[in-house]
């Protein structure tokens, strides 16, 4: 009994420990994004020549879905002669590759990998992993199939490699049902305060978002 009062007193003081860790890098959080400097992305600048983009679209079983976000990216503001987009079937039992096979038909840049059985590996890694293998752009962006991309969202993320110091960034997702109830609107309010605090001040002081 006694053993076991002593490791939940250690488990207890392990996690005051832990949070009191976590509270503090919060508050150097905040404390940089309200009062330092801030540093600015390159979202505003625009180059003559865009670069060449890859959109890839992991999907299974996406058949509700993929018409919206196929559609939304064919919306977009980006050139096309720019722009190739690899929808991966992966190991779909619905009508996902009948679907994706009748987009290619009629747009021919909208590429189709499908995956089936005899592939090695099943889920979105080893999807994107095959994607990537036949993937013709200097960028690649990846969205999920349940995303409507904005109208300018893809030009957005492929100008921020204007930055020659940049490898990597990532959108920011914004509910549709925000304001459906106040279970979403505190849930979309968590969101916006993680984008607007953590992430901002992790890029302030260069670290990984």
């Amino acid at each position: 009994m006694a053993v076991l009062i002593l490791i939940l007193k250690i488990y207890c003081v392990f996690i005051v420990v832990l949070m009191t860790v976590y509270s503090i890098r919060h508050y150097v959080l905040t404390d940089n994004r309200l009062h330092k400097r801030q540093r600015i992305a390159y979202g505003d600048i625009y180059d003559s020549e865009l670069p060449y983009v890859s959109v890839l679209v992991p999907m299974h079983n996406e058949e509700k879905v993929l018409n919206n976000v196929l559609s939304s990216l064919l919306a977009c503001d980006y050139d096309k002669d720019r722009m190739e987009i690899i929808a991966i079937n992966d190991h779909s039992d619905d009508k996902t590759a009948e679907m994706l096979d009748a987009w290619h038909e009629k747009y021919p840049f909208i590429n189709v990998l499908h995956r089936r059985k005899g592939n090695q590996g099943r889920g979105k890694m080893y999807g994107l992993n095959d994607a990537m293998e036949i993937a013709k752009g200097d960028v690649i962006i990846v969205f999920d199939a349940d995303y409507t991309p904005s109208t300018g969202l893809v030009r957005k993320l492929a100008m921020a490699f204007i930055d020659p110091t940049v490898g990597a960034v990532m959108g920011r997702v914004i509910p549709r049902n925000a304001t459906k109830n106040h279970l979403t609107s505190f849930l979309n309010l968590e969101r916006i305060g993680g984008y607007q605090v953590d992430m901002q001040a992790r890029y302030n002081l260069g670290l990984i978002a």
